[in-house]
């Protein structure tokens, strides 16, 4: 992962503008053939002293992105082209982790977070475009939590991680046992923006007032949590 530079004419140029086709031919040139996954990044979160100046507009591959260097796409150099950041990418060469499994991250508990999906044995996350609390359902269910209905969150409220954005348009109707039996749009059949990632919040499976210890060595202590509103919480030392 890092800033994306090509070399033009003698000289080492970022990249202002880069399509996901394109970027996934640029992450096969530098030898990660195995997966056509690929993140692609505007914020300047590698190198935000990057140059922001390129030497060429564009580039443009073949729909079938079967190109396996820049160099046999076509490139459109008619200009330089300016940008707020250079952009970055992820490129990805080895699995980790287990096909449908999902999960959630970044969250402030355990059971919220953004939510991430493996697909191809690669982690990802989902678009939150037409992702509603019926799809976050069955993400909660998968994860063994309870049943009662999540809160759903847009626009990368938990941060949009570094993995690819592998589904979207998620259609679960509720009684699928895994999101990878409800219908969406899969990778390189959609577009979304790094701002517009999917994130739940699952209910605990408890219920209301029980209090539990949890981290201690034996069953007699730990820190103490309690059911409040479906889900456990901690309590504050004030007045304790």
């Amino acid at each position: 992962e890092g800033v994306l530079e090509y070399c033009y004419k003698g000289l080492w140029s970022t990249f202002c503008s880069l399509g996901e086709r394109e970027a996934i031919v640029a992450c096969r040139q530098l030898g990660y053939v195995q997966y056509d996954f690929v993140s692609i990044f505007t914020d300047g979160r590698f190198n935000p002293d990057a140059s922001n100046t390129s030497y060429f507009e564009n580039f443009t591959c073949s729909e079938s992105h079967t190109e396996f260097s820049l160099r046999e796409c076509n490139i459109v150099d008619s200009c330089q082209s300016y940008c707020q950041n250079a952009i970055g990418i992820r490129c990805f060469d080895f699995a980790n982790c287990e096909e449908g499994d999902v999960r959630v991250m970044d969250g402030d508990i355990t059971q919220g977070g953004r939510v991430e999906v493996c697909a191809n044995n690669i982690w990802g996350s989902i678009c939150s475009d037409g992702f509603d609390f019926t799809d976050a359902y069955v993400v909660c269910k998968e994860l063994g939590l309870g049943e009662s209905e999540p809160t759903v969150y847009t626009d990368s409220h938990f941060g949009d991680g570094n993995v690819p954005i592998v589904y979207s348009n998620m259609g679960c109707r509720g009684y699928e046992n895994t999101v990878l039996e409800c219908t969406k749009q899969e990778f390189g059949t959609f577009t979304c923006s790094r701002d517009k990632v999917a994130g739940a919040v699952c209910q605990d499976a408890c219920e209301e007032g029980t209090t539990r210890l949890v981290g201690g060595r034996e069953d007699t202590e730990g820190t103490v949590e309690i059911c409040y509103f479906n889900l456990w919480g901690l309590v504050s030392v004030t007045g304790w």
